[in-house]
């Protein structure tokens, strides 16, 4: 598919823009995953939770999570273990906007 309105840009498929919209649907999955994990650690009001989350970027929220973790968490390997998918989380993040804005 050519789009005209953009001379010079490349001839995709329709696979492509079905791959490009798997990426972004799962990532919206994982960033609602992360609110709620918030919301769980924070042990609060949705509303306001909702409301101090929405405007963070998706990396300030995976260091309100992290921190939450270290301060809710008592055990070392779970926060460890936390600090690890947070991690790869953030890496995932980059690959997504690499992705989705090139």
């Amino acid at each position: 598919m050519h789009n005209k309105d953009y001379p010079g840009s490349p001839d995709l498929d329709n696979k492509f823009y079905e791959a490009l919209g798997r990426v972004s649907t799962a990532f919206s999955e994982l960033e609602t995953t992360i609110y709620y994990s918030i919301l769980a650690l924070a042990e609060g009001d949705w509303r306001k939770s909702a409301m101090l989350t929405a405007p963070l970027s998706i990396q300030n929220k995976l260091d309100a999570l992290n921190t939450l973790t270290e301060i809710v968490t008592c055990d070392g390997s779970e926060r460890e273990k936390m600090g690890n998918i947070i991690s790869k989380i953030s890496g995932l993040a980059s690959d997504r906007n690499r992705i989705i804005h090139g």
